[in-house]
């Protein structure tokens, strides 16, 4: 019952990032040259959302509709992620296959995988938050930042600025762009 009644929302947000993609691509079919700022700030969030968007398709209404519709809807769905040409949605897939691939063979059980993944992502956020913090009036930054902005890809800086802002607006946050635009002006590189 508790499934049937998260459908809506969810077939709501899949419905919405299906549209937000097809202007994007119209954009990027008619050669607009920033086709990205029609829906989104940047390629993450694309790629991110329409992934998110694919698992929960696949998971919640991949069997229940029409075979067609599923096929047009996922191949759109993996030309988007291509054009993202972001990492995100890779590492979405890849632990996407991992987690099934331990539930299907029983290495742990889908509760426990659940457990762990929560443990191990609340460890991650409190590493990062505690860290960014201390580290956030470095006029120039440690070893330890640089290797640590490297291993990820370049996200550290972005993940320490958003730490930063919120002492700026607490409640709100300043935004994905504005912390995309502005990391480096209180995060030196």
């Amino acid at each position: 019952c508790n499934r049937e009644k998260a459908e809506l929302p969810m077939l709501i947000i899949i419905i919405m990032n299906l549209i937000f993609n097809m202007i994007t691509f119209g954009g990027f079919l008619l050669g607009v040259d920033n086709y990205l700022n029609i829906i989104y700030s940047n390629t993450n969030p694309m790629g991110s959302m329409t992934c998110l968007c694919w698992f929960l398709f696949i998971n919640f209404f991949y069997k229940k509709s029409n075979k067609i519709v599923a096929i047009i809807y996922s191949i759109f769905s993996l030309i988007i992620m291509y054009l993202a040409d972001s990492r995100t949605p890779l590492l979405m897939i890849f632990a996407y296959i991992i987690m099934n691939l331990i539930i299907k063979y029983k290495w742990l059980s889908a509760e426990r995988l659940k457990k762990c993944f929560m443990y191990l992502l609340n460890i991650f956020l409190v590493a990062i938050i505690c860290f960014s913090y201390f580290n956030k009036d470095n006029k120039m930054p440690t070893d330890i930042e640089t290797k640590m902005y490297d291993f990820t890809t370049n996200r550290y800086y972005l993940w320490k600025y958003s730490v930063i802002s919120l002492e700026d607006k607490p409640l709100t946050g300043v935004g994905s762009s504005q912390i995309g635009e502005k990391r480096f002006a209180k995060v030196p590189v």
